[in-house]
């Protein structure tokens, strides 16, 4: 049978999904759950529904398990809906975002208590399960060499200097491999994907900062780093390289296109700011690349955009309600659009 392949359907099926999305009163209703079974209640009258029900669900991790397993379904159908052509490059896109879950992944096992970082473990599929396993070699993680090393090294500084902003190396090395990509296919309609991974790079790097700024890493101890001058030297925020009080580092950022995702929310907590603001940010470039005309590549990344976001909402409010979180604190870390 031939499968339908172009992005007016992908679109559809994002605004189908989106149209079912999660919404705030959604998520206060799973947060007012107490047991599995009425987290399944609430759930099975989602996009989620069918797949709970198929997984026989009967605890919290088995709900996690059939949401995740939901949305990965979900972007294989994205990706499957666009041309051939281009399903290469939203594959490595895929892996970008997956990067994130990555980074979460190495911050709960370096710190064990990280709740809110094992909560934005969502595993796409993008790299073999070895990579979610420290105890696996190098040597069996032969896929990705220059991965291996970069993850072997970013962990080494994290344990060296007691800052997790090392780990962001991993998604600024997939923002690299993209663009490289990019620039080679000389096409028109990456254009708009293109400025995605450069918002990614940028939101990637300004959070290094801010990382740093509030472990009290020296300014050239973090430009060495990442050569963050590189990700930031067009635009405004490379007086933030200059900057070590994390206080003033965000009040800075205030003033920028990214303001709006650094907002307090009536709380103090900057490691509860630093933990949303990408997917904050995530969030809005999504919602401003879906509400644009003509459907290119970057329409079925902004769709998988959402499903990330959507996904790491539910698993945080899930740990509120298995005792792992604070529910007002889960409900602060959710970006909800």
């Amino acid at each position: 049978m031939r499968l339908t392949r172009n992005y007016e359907y992908a679109y559809g099926l994002i605004k189908a999904r989106m149209g079912n999305r999660l919404k705030q009163y959604d998520y206060e209703a799973i947060l007012g759950c107490e047991e599995p079974r009425d987290l399944f209640h609430v759930l099975n009258k989602t996009v989620y529904g069918e797949t709970l029900t198929r997984f026989k669900v009967k605890t919290f991790e088995d709900i996690i398990d059939a949401v995740t397993t939901s949305a990965v379904n979900h972007t294989e159908n994205l990706i499957n809906s666009i041309p051939k052509s281009d399903m290469e490059m939203l594959v490595d896109y895929q892996k970008l975002l997956e990067s994130r879950s990555l980074v979460n992944f190495l911050k709960s096992k370096i710190r064990t208590d990280y709740t809110v970082a094992m909560m934005g473990i969502i595993q796409f599929g993008s790299f073999p399960p070895g990579y979610y396993d420290l105890e696996v070699s190098s040597k069996e993680k032969s896929n990705f060499p220059e991965l291996t090393k970069i993850v072997e090294n970013s962990i080494s500084l994290v344990k060296k200097n007691n800052c997790m902003a090392p780990l962001l190396k991993i998604i600024l090395y997939f923002c690299e491999i993209i663009s490289k990509s990019i620039l080679k296919s000389n096409s028109s309609k990456w254009r708009s994907l293109s400025k995605l991974v450069n918002h990614m790079s940028e939101v990637t790097a300004i959070e290094a900062i801010i990382l740093s700024s509030q472990s009290g890493i020296a300014p050239e101890i973090t430009e060495k780093w990442f050569s963050l001058k590189s990700e930031t030297k067009e635009n405004r925020f490379h007086t933030l390289l200059a900057e070590n009080n994390v206080e003033r580092v965000i009040s800075k950022l205030k003033k920028t296109r990214y303001g709006f995702c650094l907002e307090k929310k009536s709380h103090n907590d900057v490691n509860g700011i630093v933990e949303r603001f990408p997917y904050c940010i995530i969030a809005k470039e999504a919602h401003s690349i879906l509400a644009g005309y003509p459907f290119l590549p970057s329409t079925a990344a902004a769709g998988m955009m959402l499903i990330l976001v959507e996904v790491r909402n539910i698993k945080l409010a899930i740990a509120a309600v298995a005792g792992r979180l604070n529910k007002l604190e889960a409900l602060r870390l959710m970006t909800i659009s």
